[in-house]
């Protein structure tokens, strides 16, 4: 069982920041710090996430997990987990994640 945690990114900036500080690899990756309604899926020990939005019918993330590489695939395991029934598009997001959305 995959266990990660979601919440709104405007609650959470400074751990946010910090993940970002040493993970973001991608540019795009910081405009979860913006005024869009961005949730975030963390990992168990909140040392990645993956930003969406969130409508009934489907889940829009933009960019890949901003995690260690290693912990990338879990998080967009994670983010299917999350999504169940629901249509998952993933924008621009890196070849290792658009194969793990497959």
């Amino acid at each position: 069982m995959i266990r990660y945690s979601v919440e709104p990114a405007a609650q959470c900036p400074a751990d946010l920041r910090r993940v970002l500080a040493h993970e973001a690899r991608e540019a795009g990756q910081f405009t979860v710090l913006g005024p869009d309604p961005w949730h975030v899926l963390w990992n168990d020990d909140r040392s990645g996430f993956v930003a969406f939005l969130e409508e009934r019918h489907c889940l829009v993330t933009w960019r890949s997990p901003v995690a260690a590489a290693d912990r990338q695939a879990e998080l967009v395991l994670a983010l299917r987990s999350y999504a169940q029934h629901r249509a998952v598009f993933a924008l621009g997001v890196n070849e290792a994640t658009a194969r793990e959305l497959g």
